[in-house]
């Protein structure tokens, strides 16, 4: 069990259910609109079982860590602030980390614009490569601005927004497969059957807030249960949602699922509303690549020592061009999920909390470690053979 912490500058406020609900909420993303896709590539039954794997390590893991910052120091911590801890924030350890929160923040910029412009693009019924570069033109000059913006507090409503509407748009999708009442064989993939360890793996991160979350709970000793809770019902949405809509639209389903719903020919009520919530949903993830994009600039920014304008400012608008460009060149939403999480999530999920073990002389013959570490390498090696 997690002993709780004793921070009397962290407020103490949240309740039990109010922490299951932040924890739920900072995993269940626009991830979720790759699972289908996942389900396609590797089967029902092999799917549901990589998923409750993916989900047993990743509880495992996340203890573990928290256990670790717990007996480490007195303050929220995280695997990058650690390894400036004990290996220096100039070692090449903590070069590598950095880079994998960099790549990390990129792909889920790509992420949105993926989203944002192949959605916009199916509604306008102009999916071609003029139409996208428009696009990527107009997200390149709101990116540019935006980054003389000091007043990001006032994209957190559209940011919270864009939550709940993930929220709606599941519960709407799994309804709107039932009115469908179109039900495909599938079968599963083996070259590519393991792309879906990396959607999955992307899907559960959020290491990176946990350390917060738990230490605003009243009472820290019941944390174990609630990540437990949370984890448990985010396999459910995933799992439910997953296999709904791949076996909806079966051999045709997309990479993103919302492009398959776009298509779908119904009454004009179904079809508006669809399309209306669609769109809202693409629009809030541009506002979330705004936020997404300064922490970045922040990692790059204090990791190369840009001090200057002169030198910030290019090296941010080619990080948001190579973005735009990506998001173009490679539209397949789920692949690129993918690639993250084999790359930059089981890095930073699982290879250096590793390494933060084998620092712990309790901890380093610790048989739960090693596990972790070969699902995470074994997988991400299987999974980036299957993105190619």
């Amino acid at each position: 069990m997690i002993e709780p912490l004793d921070q009397e500058y962290i407020p103490k406020k949240a309740t039990e259910y109010q922490t299951l609900i932040k924890l739920i909420k900072m995993t269940v993303g626009s991830g979720i609109f790759a699972f289908p896709y996942a389900y396609l590539k590797i089967g029902l039954y092999f799917g549901v079982i990589l998923q409750i794997l993916v989900n047993m390590f990743y509880f495992m893991d996340s203890l573990d860590q928290q256990q670790k910052f717990v007996n480490s120091c007195h303050k929220p911590t995280s695997i990058s602030e650690w390894i400036d801890k004990h290996y220096g924030s100039k070692s090449y350890l903590a070069l590598f980390v950095n880079i994998s929160s960099v790549v990390l923040i990129y792909g889920c910029v790509v992420s949105y614009f993926i989203v944002f412009i192949n959605t916009i693009c199916t509604a306008l019924d102009a999916d071609n490569t003029n139409a996208k570069l428009f696009i990527g033109l107009c997200l390149f000059i709101l990116h540019y601005f935006n980054q003389f913006n000091e007043k990001m507090d006032k994209l957190i409503p559209i940011m919270t927004l864009s939550v709940y509407l993930v929220y709606l748009s599941l519960f709407y999708f799994i309804a709107l497969a039932f009115y469908i009442d179109e039900w495909n064989a599938i079968t599963m993939d083996p070259p590519k059957m393991m792309i879906a360890f990396g959607i999955m793996m992307f899907s559960y991160d959020c290491n990176g807030s946990i350390s917060e979350i738990r230490q605003e709970m009243k009472n820290q000793s019941k944390f174990e249960s609630i990540l437990l809770a949370s984890m448990l019902i985010e396999t459910i949405l995933y799992v439910a949602f997953g296999i709904m809509c791949a076996l909806t639209f079966g051999e045709n389903t997309e990479g993103l699922i919302l492009e398959n719903f776009q298509n779908v020919q119904s009454n004009q009520l179904i079809s508006s509303f669809t399309s209306t919530i669609i769109i809202v949903y693409s629009s809030t993830l541009v506002v979330n690549s705004l936020g997404m994009n300064i922490p970045g600039f922040r990692i790059i920014k204090l990791q190369f020592d840009l001090k200057e304008e002169y030198q910030s400012i290019p090296t941010f608008t080619f990080f948001i061009f190579f973005e735009l460009i990506t998001a173009i060149l490679f539209p397949n939403f789920a692949l690129v999920l993918s690639l993250l999480g084999c790359m930059a999530t089981v890095s930073l999920g699982f290879v250096f909390p590793f390494i933060l073990s084998v620092t712990i002389k309790n901890d380093r013959y610790k048989i739960e470690n090693y596990a972790i570490l070969f699902f995470g390498i074994f997988g991400g090696v299987a999974g980036l053979i299957s993105c190619f």
